[in-house]
């Protein structure tokens, strides 16, 4: 399927502004031109993506959010995003245009790089991804084919973004492209679960690793073999690694518990590189742009075209790179889409429109103009402290005779009464917070004190209504109380507990405050309800109860249970004879309940007493746990017994009475 014919673009603007200019390359999703900016007179790269994403599910809409997201992250190595729209149905990136190649071409260019090289191209790589995770941006597809140099071998990463609006749109890549992102995907990638920034470390670490080695480990024949080999497994010790080892290691960690951040990453490489010699040579591999002629040939979605030739650039020393200061430049985002428009053709049109950048330059700063007014100033002065020294002469000696007393820090009843001894009028001309001077009472007055005033002259002043409103802090409900007495009583809160119970909020943990928002001033009530965890069960009576209801009578009250088994001639075999803590008494919840279960009466077989004595048959008799009841016969000390009733060999009940003959 044929993406855009080369001819067709070649001179076109696209909205208007950008100038088409020559073929970059293309890829499964897209083809890059570049174009002339005719605005801001600058050369830029334009993605134009394939136009049946329009009608992919969700695109559109993804993709604006990604573009908006993508333009916030301004950092010096992440491609910046100038603008987004759809020019011919198909929607477009345009972004900064870069002529240095990628790191994909030099490795496959089979240049040995160094590790200081290496480790050049890595700590910039490092401190994108760093920028990124720390504005919760994840990449998700970090590869040599995604970072790319400017001229002066700075490290940009591309696409940010751009992977996950893809995949969301179930957009599928040809099967080289494919291949090529599995064989830097995370072992997180390969499970399937969620994502986050260290998953993109690891994808680093892979890029490094290949750079420095010039492989890359458990490349399998497919997509999933090359995932399976690697996963859960650490990647081989190669000797090519050199100082680089440890942190290649640490940033391929199998378990991302145990792997390194971006942050961790850039500051070991950068505290590894003032131990290596600064990298001299960097091979770039510079684009070229077709044009005309040479452009002509159809880029399909099944081709990877792009065009170089090989230039030997000499790399700064890293020393000096780790002294720059990164300037991060914020850049106004256009936040019109709201969360809940879902529709695509709104996103669409939207879309189309571009961003809403603010184009004002704001205003150059005026300078006064340079002249000589000194002798008007010097009359003006003199023209004020003339009128200054009448109007208190006057005040003072010829007119007033009230002085205005000191109202500051003064009740308002009390400076009402003070300014009534000085036959003065006081007047509350506004009320304001403070954080000085407590409610009710004055923070300024006018006329000022000392100052003389004619009688029933009016004396204004400012009240005091407390102190300023202050926030409640965040994240009260959930918390443990303690916490949040702490935060409360750092604010100059007062806070009232009332406990309940919860059966799904731990003991002394917060379940509602009130208020729970906003901005209140100090020595304001917050009341807070706190779980006292789940309420006491009663013990329930189980006494007769057939042993599985009384196990499910427990399980219904959360409580656990021991069962204990006995003999009974009361209570029938399968019941509960008892329960210990017994019916009525109050546990906690979980706790366990010991029941004991009727086995029924115990059965026991009348012995054989024949030629015992009287007395041996007696204790035979009683130790199989009968009674003696009767004795039928002689009983003295030559009596000999014979048999019973009933006879031996009979199954009777424990305790059961048992007759005795004897001769």
């Amino acid at each position: 399927m044929v993406l855009v014919h080369s001819n067709d673009l070649i001179g076109k603007e696209i909205n208007g502004r950008y100038v088409v200019e020559g073929f970059v390359g293309s890829g499964g999703s897209s083809v890059v031109v570049a174009a002339r900016d005719m605005k801001k007179d600058r050369s830029v790269a334009v993605k134009l993506l394939h136009p049946q994403l329009l009608y992919e599910a969700g695109f559109m809409r993804r993709f604006l959010l990604e573009s908006r997201a993508m333009s916030s992250l301004n950092h010096p190595n992440i491609m910046p995003v100038y603008d987004w729209g759809t020019f011919e149905s198909k929607p477009f990136l345009v972004t900064e245009l870069l002529m240095g190649g990628t790191v994909k071409e030099i490795i496959d260019s089979k240049k040995e790089l160094s590790h200081s090289q290496v480790l050049f191209v890595a700590i910039q790589a490092a401190r994108g991804l760093q920028h990124a995770h720390e504005k919760n941006f994840i990449h998700r597809d970090i590869k040599p084919a995604n970072i790319l140099f400017d001229t002066k071998c700075g490290v940009v990463i591309a696409d940010f973004g751009l992977a996950r609006a893809l995949a969301q749109a179930g957009w599928t890549e040809p099967v080289g492209s494919i291949l090529g992102t599995a064989k830097y995907a995370s072992p997180e990638q390969a499970k399937g679960i969620d994502l986050d920034g260290k998953s993109d470390v690891y994808s680093l670490g892979l890029v490094v690793f290949e750079m420095a080695t010039g492989y890359i480990p458990f490349q399998g024949d497919s997509p999933l073999t090359t995932l399976t080999n690697r996963l859960d497994t650490t990647l081989p010790d190669d000797e090519k690694l050199g100082p680089l080892k440890e942190l290649v290691f640490g940033s391929t960690d199998p378990n991302r518990e145990n792997r390194l951040t971006a942050k961790q990453l850039a500051r070991g490489l950068e505290k590894l590189a003032k131990s290596l010699d600064p990298p001299q040579f960097l091979p770039l591999v510079g684009t070229k742009v077709l044009s005309g002629e040479s452009a002509s040939a159809r880029l399909a979605l099944n081709e990877i075209t792009s065009n170089h030739d090989v230039t030997a650039v000499k790399v700064p020393e890293v020393e000096d790179s780790l002294k720059q200061d990164i300037t991060v430049i914020k850049v106004p985002i256009d936040d019109r889409l709201s969360p809940s428009e879902t529709d695509d053709i709104k996103a669409a049109e939207e879309l189309s429109e571009g961003p809403d950048w603010k184009d004002n330059e704001p205003p150059a700063l005026r300078v006064a103009k340079k002249h000589r007014k000194w002798p008007l100033v010097l009359l003006a002065l003199i023209i004020v402290a003339l009128i200054g020294t009448i109007a208190y002469v006057t005040n003072n000696y010829v007119i007033a005779s009230q002085s205005v007393p000191s109202l500051y820090n003064q009740s308002v009843s009390a400076a009402a009464v003070e300014l009534k001894n000085e036959k003065l009028v006081g007047k509350v001309s506004k009320v304001v917070y403070s954080n000085k001077v407590k409610a009710g009472y004055i923070i300024s007055q006018y006329p000022l004190p000392q100052s003389r005033e004619k009688p029933n002259q009016t004396v204004s002043y400012v009240v005091s209504k407390g102190p300023f409103p202050v926030a409640l802090p965040t994240g009260m409900v959930g918390n443990a109380v303690t916490v949040v007495q702490s935060e409360l009583i750092k604010l100059k809160f007062i806070y009232k507990i009332t406990q309940e119970y919860s059966e799904t909020v731990p003991a002394a943990t917060v379940i509602a405050a009130s208020p729970s928002v906003g901005s209140f001033q100090p020595g304001s009530v917050v009341n807070l309800t706190v779980s006292n965890g789940p309420a006491p069960r009663t013990i329930p009576n189980l006494n007769n109860m057939p042993i599985a209801q009384a196990e499910a009578t427990l399980k219904n009250l959360v409580l656990n249970y021991k069962l204990n088994q006995t003999y009974s001639t009361s209570v029938a075999a399968g019941l509960v004879i008892s329960s210990a803590p017994v019916s009525g008494q109050q546990v906690p919840r979980g706790s366990t309940v010991v029941l004991t279960e009727s086995l029924g009466p115990q059965y026991v077989k009348i012995p054989s007493v024949d030629g015992m004595t009287v007395a041996q048959a007696g204790n035979t008799l009683t130790n199989a746990g009968l009674t003696v009841s009767n004795t039928y016969g002689p009983v003295g000390s030559s009596a000999v017994a014979y048999t019973t009733n009933p006879p031996p060999g009979t199954s009777v009940v424990v305790g059961s009475s048992v007759t005795l003959y004897t001769r």
